[in-house]
């Protein structure tokens, strides 16, 4: 049977998290002292280092800063857990050529080190720590011993099929798109154990769920009697929680994915881990919305390996869910700027041909159809072709069974202003109408004809095209008076810039990590798009590169347009580097929000 879901997984963030790294343990050498919020200044010769002790609790959520604050030092941070393991270091995070380590979670109560180093020459420097609290809990009610390894294991229910009723629900959403969450939740530990969970409405239960006030917002997110408890299969969640049904938009909105995930997993009999990067890690990360290896393995040392199934209540009557045919299927939803984009999962077989159509049923929405793999890699997208600002992908094949995502959002996504409802359909079979294909090709040029409005316009004009390669022509920002930062908080650059107008150039936004994988992460909350005298680049124009070799050993990909055929005048550029949420790179952890680089161009 086909399903589509809400997929409360945003594509388009990242895993914010440390690797860790054994290490030699290190020679024996001094170490001062220091604590949370009192600065330590001293001077380092060039190649020198110095050690720094703390002490620190679990889940401590830590921002250490090495400034210069006089000579020529370039200061290098290095922070050691209790058992002397590498778990963080930093060389210019801090901008220019200080060191900052943002958001590292400790994973144990004990004594840590940093080494305080200078890579150049004799100077002063400043360190501080500082902790912040972390945003909320998700608790457990049990009381037995903390076991220090990864996962930690409860007994578990002694049989295989859960039952599971949900009392109430959330008043700021629709009931059913409340249990669609709760029934994915619950599917993401059936995936990956031989447990079945079935919802039903009256009779005896193992899980009881509902939404009721706790301790008020951000702190305990929820509670759960595990299996061998007295109050086994109680669940709460705390309804006074800036609860958000998907992927966190900003700090203060909490996942009840995530959330849920989790508490389902100590319902099953999972206790805390120790993993900082597993699910159930005893403090919230909008980033951790299913189980990961550490919890899978848990998972399935109580209950083994292999695939259940849930089986939640249909909708009830008067649901915001149309009807629909065995070989179509129909969801409403709504954007905002809050919620600008939604996902939702369906099913293929292979060889299945399917047409996708996002209608705006008010408000204005100007709809944008994207289509996703499992690697969350874009197979097919459209903004206008189901006619005026509704979308739609014709007949795209599928060579390979699978569980695909839709995002459904709106034209230029975070940028855009348009919001409203829409009715997403996902067809099955060869739909003969008059809409053209997905997939056609898009056109190889687009003019941008002049504007003048003030600030963002000019008296020029340029040609776009989408190019082949990044160095298919000479770089734009060769021609700016100097370069534009790499800041680490979104900001506003504007730099001057002349062009030759009978030149063709590569308009290139690079986006680098300091390894594949870490790329592979963050580019998942990456977008980038373009702008000319105040008008936006059509997204079809932009071409982003295969991963390639940086400097420094880093992995990079570009989003860039080639411009040409520039007429007289002058024209204002933008780029706009969009991180949804803080994001790390391997190296440094980015600010969300938009990175904009603006030239103001002089036609030569």
């Amino acid at each position: 049977m086909k399903t589509i879901t809400l997929r409360a997984i945003a594509t388009f963030w990242a895993v914010l998290t440390l690797s860790v790294f054994m290490v030699p343990v290190l020679a024996a050498q001094a170490s001062t002292p220091i604590e949370y919020d009192k600065a330590a200044n001293a001077t380092l010769n060039g190649g020198q280092s110095v050690n720094y002790t703390f002490s620190g609790k679990t889940g401590d959520k830590l921002t250490i800063a090495m400034n210069a604050i006089g000579g020529d030092i370039d200061p290098f941070l290095d922070v050691y857990d209790p058992q002397n393991h590498l778990i963080g270091e930093d060389d210019n995070g801090g901008g220019k050529d200080n060191a900052l380590l943002s958001g590292l979670v400790l994973a144990s109560d004990g004594t840590y080190k940093i080494v305080a180093s200078n890579h150049r020459n004799t100077g002063k420097y400043s360190l501080i720590v500082t902790n912040s609290p972390i945003q909320g809990m998700a608790m457990i009610n049990f009381e037995g011993p903390q076991i220090k390894q990864n996962y930690q294991l409860s007994a578990p229910w002694d049989h295989k099929n859960v039952t599971y009723r949900i009392e109430n629900s959330l008043p700021q959403f629709n009931a059913q798109d409340v249990n669609n969450v709760l029934a994915q939740a619950f599917q993401s530990w059936a995936n990956v154990t031989l447990l079945t969970f079935q919802q039903v409405s009256s009779g005896k239960t193992d899980l009881d769920i509902k939404f009721a006030p706790i301790d008020g917002p951000l702190n305990i997110l929820g509670e759960t009697c595990p299996p061998s408890s007295p109050c086994s299969g109680q669940i709460q969640f705390d309804s006074e929680e800036p609860w958000t049904l998907g992927q966190p938009n900003g700090y203060r909105d909490i996942s009840l994915l995530g959330v849920a995930s989790h508490e389902f997993g100590h319902a099953i009999g999972l206790l805390h881990s120790s993993d900082g990067n597993a699910l159930m890690y005893p403090s919230y990360n909008p980033n951790n919305l299913q189980p990961g290896a550490d919890d899978i393995r848990g998972a399935q040392a109580l209950y083994g390996a292999g695939s259940g199934r849930v089986t939640s209540q249909p909708a009830p009557a008067g649901s915001n869910n149309p009807p629909a045919s065995a070989n179509q299927m129909q969801v409403n939803g709504t954007l905002t700027d809050k919620q600008f984009t939604n996902f939702w999962d369906f099913d293929v077989q292979q060889g299945d041909t399917v047409t996708i159509t996002m209608k705006g049923t008010g408000g204005g929405l100007d709809s944008f159809l994207i289509v996703l793999d499992a690697n969350n890699h874009i197979i097919a997208y459209d903004d206008d072709n189901g006619g005026g600002r509704d979308a739609q992908l014709r007949n795209i094949h599928f060579p390979q069974v699978g569980t695909y995502t839709v995002a459904a959002t709106r034209y230029q996504q975070a940028q855009g202003y348009t919001n409203g409802n829409y009715t997403l359909t996902i067809q099955y079979g060869v739909v003969a109408a008059n809409a053209p294909v997905a997939n056609a090709p898009a056109p190889t040029s687009v003019p941008v004809n002049p504007v003048n409005n003030g600030s963002n316009g000019g008296t020029g004009s340029v040609h776009v095209s989408a190019g082949q390669n990044v160095s298919q022509n000479t770089s734009l920002d060769t021609t700016v008076a100097f370069p534009f930062d790499d800041s680490l908080v979104a900001q506003a650059q504007t730099r001057d810039a002349n062009v030759q107008r009978n030149q063709a150039y590569t308009w290139a936004r690079t986006w680098c990590a300091a390894n594949s994988s870490a790329l592979d992460k963050s580019l998942a909350n990456v977008a980038v798009s373009f702008a000319i005298n105040g008008s936006a680049v059509n997204n079809n124009m932009v071409t982003r590169s295969q991963p390639h070799s940086g400097t420094n050993g880093a992995s990079c990909v570009d989003y860039f347009v080639v411009l040409s055929n520039w007429s007289a005048g002058q024209l204002t550029l933008k780029r706009t580097l969009t991180l949804r949420s803080a994001t790390y790179n391997g190296t440094n952890i980015y600010g969300a929000g938009d990175y904009v680089d603006q030239y103001n161009v002089r036609v030569q």
